[in-house]
């Protein structure tokens, strides 16, 4: 799944609107349309739903899905923040069906004299004060309605993006100024914030809603971030035919494991087997040989001139793959020979390096210079700061 930046999916909506014969106000209705049949799955009419509208198309989806649950007979209290006295076109279109409706409990909000309503923990709220339109931090009241919803004890939906958040960047957005969100509702793509463990408090669990936004323009633009699903695994996979064999299939070599750190040998040599790697060669050091043969007998050893570490990598055979890190250590033996292994393969095949292969590299960062291009590395916080500094967030790491 591509991940596209706040202005790409705006000009998305553009093209859809533009060249598909679709209205921004039926978009609107087709969000709504996909956020009430989300909340019909998953409440019953007796459940009590307070909606929170801002003045844009956040707010227009809001007041949308309110006439709609109003419809199927549910029990909705509707808010509309009209502070400034200025509503999107489809927002006050939105308004203007609402109206139409007899006894809908309606209240708009053009002051600042606002009553907020009783957040029970039978209550569901359906944040649409603000998408992923929003330029600046919420400020003044919005701040003190935010903070109240955040306050209670309502179950939190909301759409597209929590107000307050940012679809890519938050890094000055302080936590109290966002809604936490148990659920988000994310209009036709995720955004790259749902990707940033910095902001899963505010997110909780978020489902895509389909709005078939045109594919066309879809497929043809370009994206920095993709995300990885079953879909685009599957379709790597290829194909066991009757009368394949092993080596078929690849031949990959993992160097991983030390004294003490065999386990994760193991479970990267299992993992590389799933994967449908044909043929399995693991390097390891002689302490090695009976855990990976008892635990990994499918797997080939190749065993290191030393007892407890590695102190040599030279490709024997003509690897399809090459993988280096889990659990090797850092002795000082065993940087040196990542080290005139790196240099010496650097026009080679891509690597993939893992764990202690960087934190090898991270005492020797001229290495990183020197891998062969398209080669992966696998960092965790620790040992990404360990390559490439001290970073307080991991937007800050992504960036």
């Amino acid at each position: 799944m591509k991940i596209f930046t706040n202005e790409q999916i705006r000009s998305i909506d553009r093209y859809t609107i533009e060249n598909e014969g679709v209205t921004s106000l039926e978009l609107v209705e087709r969000a709504a349309t996909a956020i009430a049949c989300e909340l019909i799955s998953r409440w019953r009419p007796s459940h009590r739903i307070c909606i929170f509208a801002g003045p844009g198309n956040n707010g227009a989806d809001a007041l949308a899905v309110g006439r709609m649950l109003i419809e199927q007979g549910y029990n909705v209290e509707i808010f509309l923040f009209n502070i400034f006295g200025k509503l999107s076109d489809e927002c006050a279109y939105n308004r203007k069906r609402l109206l139409e409706i007899d006894n809908a409990d309606f209240t708009e909000v053009v002051g600042g004299n606002f009553q907020p309503p009783d957040l029970s923990s039978d209550v569901v709220v359906l944040d649409g004060l603000f998408g992923s339109g929003l330029r600046e931090p919420l400020t003044g009241g919005f701040q003190s309605l935010v903070s109240y919803i955040n306050g209670s004890e309502a179950y939190v939906v909301s759409i597209d993006v929590p107000s307050g958040l940012f679809g890519e960047w938050n890094e000055n957005v302080l936590s109290r100024n966002v809604v936490h969100a148990d659920l988000t509702l994310a209009i036709q793509f995720p955004r790259l914030a749902f990707f940033i463990v910095d902001n899963a408090e505010f997110i909780g669990e978020w489902k895509v809603l389909d709005i078939e936004l045109s594919q066309q323009e879809i497929k043809s633009s370009p994206y920095d971030y993709f995300l990885v699903e079953k879909s685009d695994a599957r379709n790597m996979l290829r194909p066991r035919g009757l009368f394949t064999s092993k080596a078929d299939f690849g031949n990959a070599l993992l160097v991983a494991g030390s004294y003490g750190m065999m386990g994760a040998a193991v479970m990267g040599a299992r993992a590389a087997l799933r994967s449908g790697v044909g043929k399995l060669t693991v390097h390891s050091p002689r302490c090695g040989y009976n855990i990976l043969q008892a635990s990994v007998p499918e797997a080939l050893f190749q065993t290191d001139h030393h007892d407890i570490a590695i102190t040599d990598i030279t490709l024997k055979h003509d690897y399809n793959a090459v993988a280096i890190g889990p659990g090797i250590g850092t002795h000082d033996v065993t940087k040196k020979a990542l080290e005139s292994f790196i240099i010496s393969h650097s026009s080679g095949k891509p690597l993939l390096l893992d764990a202690d292969a960087l934190n090898c590299i991270s005492q020797r960062r001229h290495l990183l210079d020197a891998l062969p291009p398209l080669s992966i590395i696998t960092p965790h916080a620790g040992e990404f700061d360990r390559l490439f500094g001290e970073h307080n967030t991991a937007e800050e790491r992504l960036k």
